[in-house]
């Protein structure tokens, strides 16, 4: 997918790196279907925004959500935070050491981007409509610093949210050292069977030496150029 199509999704203001790799998630219609209910027929509109998490937590957020994931000792409440600005929740996406194998590096990042029903009780955030004195908007009920600050949001029912791309980061050294280790390997390839590729060249040219001196080659390329002839100048007439 390309990136500026997923950066349109969430009006963000400050810069953010483009990631190397990205994602997008396809859920089953039976999964759709049960997401998209929650919204009340569309009574509940919905928004997208960025999460920050380790590569470690990738798997079971896939497959169980944000669940074991909720933030129970935060100032502004218990809840998954989210934010409108991806270079916000970019710094709670620390570089892991992966598969050493992976095409895709050996030390990643990812941030999510997820599809939030906003539903008020539960997705707690500052909207561009409010007023001033509205404080229920964007206050989790066990708070102990006030309101949610501007950029980010707190969902506290795990059914509310789901991730819809992944984005990869990988440090800008380890997709170089791939493609030199890439290069490597085709040197070490071509230095170690360089006798075979000699021998298959030659019988290679031989073939080819063969085929343009047989009587079958000779035959065709007759026939080949007396009908480019005839196309070419076969409905020309020379008058005196």
């Amino acid at each position: 997918i390309k990136f500026p199509k997923v950066l349109s999704l969430v009006k963000h203001h400050l810069s953010v790196p483009t990631p190397n790799f990205a994602f997008e998630i396809n859920y089953n219609q039976i999964r759709n279907e049960r997401f998209n209910d929650l919204t009340q027929n569309d009574h509940y509109q919905k928004l997208f925004a960025y999460h920050g998490t380790r590569l470690d937590n990738l798997h079971s957020i896939l497959h169980i959500g944000f669940l074991g994931h909720m933030n129970k000792l935060s100032l502004f409440g218990s809840g998954t935070y989210f934010s409108v600005e991806p270079s916000v929740s970019l710094h709670y996406s620390p570089f892991a050491t992966v598969w050493p194998n992976s095409l895709l590096g050996k030390r990643l990042s990812c941030l999510l981007l997820c599809e939030i029903i906003d539903q008020p009780d539960h997705v707690k955030r500052a909207t561009e409509n409010e007023r001033s004195n509205n404080q229920e908007r964007r206050t989790v009920r066990d708070s102990q610093a006030g309101a949610v600050p501007d950029k980010y949001v707190v969902v506290t029912s795990n059914e509310l949210v789901r991730v819809k791309y992944i984005l990869i980061y990988a440090e800008s050294s380890e997709l170089m050292q791939n493609d030199q280790g890439t290069r490597s390997r085709l040197r070490t390839f071509l230095s170690a069977n360089r006798y075979h590729l000699y021998l298959f060249f030659y019988f290679f040219l031989l073939l080819l030496i063969g085929l343009f001196n047989s009587n079958l080659f000779k035959f065709y390329w007759r026939l080949f150029k007396k009908r480019s002839n005839h196309l070419l100048f076969g409905s020309w007439h020379v008058t005196q």
